[in-house]
């Protein structure tokens, strides 16, 4: 599948947002999207939009879905497409809405990236200690661990290039995944590999036991970070194949589970 087949299936989460106006507090368990702390829940209850305000937004909703389509069908969707259908629809939506309505909108989407940038910080502190133990347990050296830094520092720079392609493939990611691990590899002994692989079966044992004890909620996506994700190669070593690295994420501004989830609608 070619990248712009992929971004083509993303579009659809771009009008995730209107789908959740309109669905207003139906759906629970939401993830990613505008949860209210309220029992009615939504977008629609907090803006508190009248009957014709919801009607219009779903036409505008159903007209976003046939664009989408259209871009689907004829398999040449761009990053440019894409990011002016957004704002088509972010302006359209907004044309619908009162004085009062916008306001509540703008402080509902400002608390949303407060909030966004906390869990944010929160996920990158945890990795940084989770590295820092991963590093203590393997008996890193410095020069270890400044190699270790210099591939993770590749690492970011090859996914800013990957972002601007227009032709990533799935397999492309695996094999670029596969040679990061494989360098990173190549950086320990031989005992510190076979810690590695022991450290790796005590996680999925634990995992596993946590697991069973929850017995519900969804298995994670690929690229989510409950997965286990961790952009460093530490985390590749010792998850093995099982990590998560942050290069799909990076290539099209969205999970894999999310947009398998939007090609699914």
């Amino acid at each position: 599948m070619s990248f712009r087949h992929i971004v083509a299936a993303g579009l659809v989460v771009g009008i995730v947002g209107l789908s959740a106006v309109d669905a207003g507090g139906r759906r629970g368990g939401h993830r990613g999207g505008h949860k209210m702390d309220r029992p009615e829940g939504g977008l629609r209850a907090a803006l508190n939009l009248s009957e014709d305000q919801q009607a219009e937004t779903r036409a505008l909703r159903e007209q976003g879905r046939t664009a989408i389509e259209a871009l689907r069908s004829s398999g040449e969707a761009t990053r440019e497409q894409v990011k002016a259908l957004h704002e088509q629809l972010r302006a359209a939506f907004k044309e619908l809405l009162t004085d009062q309505q916008r306001a509540q909108l703008e402080e509902i989407k400002a608390a949303g990236q407060a909030a966004r940038e906390m869990r944010q910080a929160q996920r990158q502190a945890n990795k940084e200690e989770a590295r820092e133990e991963r590093a203590a347990a393997l008996g890193l050296s410095d020069d270890q661990r400044a190699k270790l830094e210099a591939l993770r520092d590749q690492h970011r720079a090859e996914m800013e290039e990957w972002r601007g392609s227009e032709d990533v493939t799935r397999e492309d990611i695996r094999a670029w995944r596969a040679s990061h691990r494989e360098a990173a590899q190549a950086i320990l002994t031989e005992e510190q590999l076979a810690l590695a692989a022991e450290l790796r079966a005590e996680r999925k044992a634990e995992s596993n036991h946590r697991g069973h004890k929850r017995h519900r909620g969804p298995k994670p996506a690929d690229g989510d970070d409950r997965a286990g994700a961790g952009s460093g190669e530490e985390s590749i070593i010792i998850d093995g194949d099982a990590a998560r690295t942050t290069a799909a994420t990076a290539v099209q501004s969205a999970s894999w589970g999310a947009l398998k989830s939007g090609q699914r609608r």
